[in-house]
């Protein structure tokens, strides 16, 4: 039998102390005396007894110790095969590289993030991997590590096999190997998707969300920055997009902003490489030209107005106003150049915008056409009927001229109403009720935005308002209600019943003429109704 089989379980426990395998082999001899006959014990000398003693003492001891070396090894074996689980499956790149840069050793990890077997990495420089414009940094970097002999980190970009670039946050530190060789430790950690969204978060920092070009906050730095002797003279161009609240109110904040994604792309296009153009908000741009005159500053502005008159969103033609000011000695205040240069595109603006709106609304009145066919014949038929009440109650030729247009302009504010509700067939619920009734507001914005508007406006707002003060916007009464705007209220309410809907048939003139009397008092100014029905020649 093995004597190791009769051990007991404490007796495999690993032991550290020669002293206490001493200890137990004693104890183990005494306890197995048994096996030697006692019958042997007299004709063996002494001394043959204590050696063979000592040799069972020292056989266990042996035994004793190759089971301890044993449980080491073992011990030892699972904590490297923990090491290089933890060392190839760890989730960033260990590489141990010689004092000259040669990879000397590489986890798992590194080979996947550089596209190479993790054989053929070894004895490549590092730097093959660096990104050709980072090696300045890589070189700095390993400089300070050998010099300093101290912890560096920093922030480049790799290269892959296939040529792909990506962002490591990289850790170094020197050590030495068995051999005691200087080496140098370093951990990689991709921090690609950091550095997007590092990007990102600049971005939205100092650039505009809508038009792609540098924000107020940018403009605001760089131009303390440039806003020196090196660079005068300095020239700032303020930049406004006409009409554009006009075309907010009539065609909806989305073709707004497409007409602002255009203006930014326009004054783009004219800049040169080193000017600033940024968006102050609105509509509202500016442009910082460095080391550009007045007249140089000019001939850009003409280049951006010829790129501009050139661009459309739909049928609605871009259009801008220009204003500058030049910054030629170093004791001028840049805010004031900036005040000059607001000023003088406000002075261009009084005259490019007015044209511009005038345009735009007829616009607004031929896709209103669009949008609802029948708007058409309706306001040119409530335009006719103004004209001949207007007429009959002696108004001066402007006056009558204006109260046609208002009558032809009376629904442009419809252009701001849903298509849906416009062209729906039947009767209208309460929202969509609601919802036309905002049709004066929108066209008084529409009109009040063009100064040769502006009084018409007035009309256009009150045309739904009614003589006992149930009407609508604002529940006006009685005379406190325009008499342009009433005369429209008793020819729109004419030709409507006059005329097919969807919902209902049209009406005899005749019964048209008395409903509108049925109402004098109530809906209708009772002069006007007087005058409409018994002179006019609608009926």
């Amino acid at each position: 039998m093995n004597k190791m089989d009769n051990l007991d379980g404490k007796s495999k426990v690993c032991l550290t102390s020669m002293k206490d395998l001493r200890h137990q082999a004693e104890e183990l001899i005494t306890k197995k005396q048994s096996w030697l006959s006692n019958d042997l014990l007299p004709i063996v000398p002494e001394n043959i007894g204590r050696i063979l003693h000592e040799l069972e003492v020292h056989q266990i001891e042996l035994e004793l110790q190759n089971e301890e070396l044993r449980c080491a090894h073992l011990e030892l074996d699972h904590a490297r095969a923990r090491y290089f689980d933890l060392y190839d499956l760890a989730p960033v790149g260990y590489l141990t590289l010689s004092e000259n840069g040669l990879i000397l050793e590489a986890n798992l990890m590194t080979a996947i993030l550089l596209g190479l077997d993790r054989k053929l990495l070894k004895g490549n420089p590092i730097q093959e991997f660096v990104a050709f414009e980072d090696q300045d940094i890589y070189y700095f970097y390993r400089k300070h590590l050998l010099e300093t002999k101290e912890f560096q980190e920093c922030e480049l970009r790799m290269a892959k096999k296939n040529g792909a670039l990506f962002w490591v946050h990289m850790i170094a530190t020197l050590a030495k190997d068995e051999e005691g060789v200087v080496v140098c430790r370093v951990v990689i950690n991709e921090i690609s998707e950091r550095k997007k969204a590092e990007k990102e978060i600049s971005h939205l920092n100092y650039y505009d969300y809508l038009t792609g070009l540098y924000n107020r906050r940018f403009y605001e730095e760089k131009l303390v920055e440039l806003d020196t002797k090196k660079n005068l003279p300095i020239t700032l161009v303020m930049i406004d997009i006409n009409g554009l609240k006009l075309i907010n109110d009539s065609f909806g904040h989305l073709v707004g902003d497409e007409l602002l994604k255009l203006s930014g792309a326009t004054i783009e296009k004219g800049c040169r490489e080193g000017d600033i153009a940024a968006r102050l908000g609105g509509d509202e741009f500016v442009i910082i030209f460095p080391k550009t005159n007045a007249i140089e500053a000019e001939k850009i502005i003409a280049s951006i107005q010829d790129y501009a008159a050139k661009e459309k969103i739909g049928s609605i033609n871009l259009s801008i106003s220009f204003g500058q000011g030049t910054k030629v000695t170093e004791d001028e205040s840049i805010q004031d150049i900036f005040k000059n240069a607001e000023d003088d595109m406000y002075r261009h603006k009084l005259y490019e915008s007015g044209s511009t709106r005038s345009q735009t609304i007829g616009l607004i009145m031929t896709t209103l056409y669009e949008k609802s066919p029948r708007e058409m014949q309706h306001s040119k038929r409530v335009s006719e009927i103004c004209i001949e009440i207007a007429t009959l109650m002696n108004f001066d030729e402007d006056a009558i001229n204006r109260i046609g247009i208002a009558g032809l302009m009376h629904d442009i504010g419809k252009m701001g109403i849903d298509e849906n509700i416009l062209n729906k067939p039947g009767k209208l619920n309460p929202d969509e009720w609601k919802e036309m009734q905002r049709h004066p507001e929108i066209g008084y914005r529409i009109l009040s935005s063009a100064n040769e508007f502006s009084e018409m406006a007035k009309y256009v707002l009150e045309h739904q308002e009614k003589w006992d003060g149930s009407g609508y916007p604002k529940g006006l009464k009685g005379k406190t209600i325009s008499l342009e705007a009433r005369i429209i209220s008793v020819a729109d309410a004419y030709d409507a019943i006059t005329s097919d809907r969807s919902y209902r048939k049209k009406i005899s003139d005749a019964d048209a003429m008395s409903e509108i009397k049925k109402n004098a008092g109530t809906q209708f100014d009772p002069d006007v109704v007087r005058i409409f029905t018994e002179k006019s020649t609608v009926k």
